[in-house]
């Protein structure tokens, strides 16, 4: 028994030495994987900046420096890992990904940006974060993770996430809105031209506008009914399951679908 303690001893010594993580649980040793970060600074201020991920959450935010800083917190299976992110950077274009190899498990990133970027961020496995104001056109991918914005943009909003729900906040510009499993939340200020496409297969669509939009609503769900807060002129007012029809006269277009929830069109 004593060497066996001994053994677990120096085991932990050495793992500790190499930036690992050393947890002893009732079922014995856990072993976290190597861990570290990378930064870097590049000068630009204006264009597109392309964040790609693999298994890792995303966080874009705005600052008010001309240039970009990323930073990426990154999981490996060895103390010999090199960490060496694919940039690319070529007139307006900027461009940032995890390399591909058996050796890296995860990359967390951290970019603050310029306001007036436009900006792409990818990741298969994890959350994806918009921050600040002033965005240009923003596009999210994620196979499963949820998606938060939570600043303003006048350009084009394009979110698609299989399995996670979407949060939008205080955007002004048109939106493209797509998940297959989660409930969107969408503040929209007010709308009075312009596409808004919001679809989840399976949640909840509650979307906030001004009392002083016009839009041409159509709207529809398998299981669940559409409803509305809003006291403008109705062509006619929503109800049921399926609905077209205006607001104020019409203006933009606005378009809610789920197949099995319901549908909230509310004051903001």
């Amino acid at each position: 028994m004593r060497k066996l303690f001994l053994l677990i001893l120096l085991t932990a010594t050495a793992l500790l030495a190499g930036a690992c993580t050393l947890v002893i649980s009732g079922d014995g040793l856990t072993i976290e994987h190597y861990k570290g970060t990378w930064e870097e600074t590049y000068a630009f201020s204006s264009g597109a900046v392309t964040v790609q991920g693999g298994n890792g959450s995303i966080t874009v935010e705005t600052w008010d420096k001309e240039e970009v800083l990323v930073q990426a917190h990154w999981t490996a299976r060895t103390e010999s890992y090199q960490f060496a992110p694919l940039v690319e950077q070529e007139g307006d274009s900027l461009s940032f990904a995890a390399p591909w190899n058996n050796e890296l498990r995860g990359v967390t990133w951290i970019l603050k940006v310029p306001p007036g970027l436009s900006v792409t961020a990818r990741t298969s496995n994890g959350r994806v974060n918009i921050l600040g104001g002033e965005f240009g056109n923003v596009t999210v991918e994620t196979s499963n993770g949820r998606v938060t914005v939570e600043g303003s943009g006048k350009g084009l909003l394009t979110i698609n996430t299989s399995n996670g729900g979407v949060t939008v906040r205080e955007w002004n510009g048109e939106t493209d809105i797509t998940t297959s499993n989660g409930a969107i939340t969408a503040f929209l200020g007010k709308i009075t031209d312009g596409n808004y496409r919001l679809s989840s297969s399976n949640g909840t669509l509650r979307v906030f506008v001004d009392r002083d939009s016009a839009f041409a609503l159509t709207a529809s769900t398998s299981n669940g009914r559409i409803n509305s807060d809003l006291t403008g002129a109705w062509s006619q007012m929503p109800t049921g399951s399926s609905y077209t029809g205006t607001y104020n006269g019409g203006g933009a277009l606005l378009n809610l679908h789920t197949s099995n929830s319901s549908i909230f069109l509310l004051t903001q």
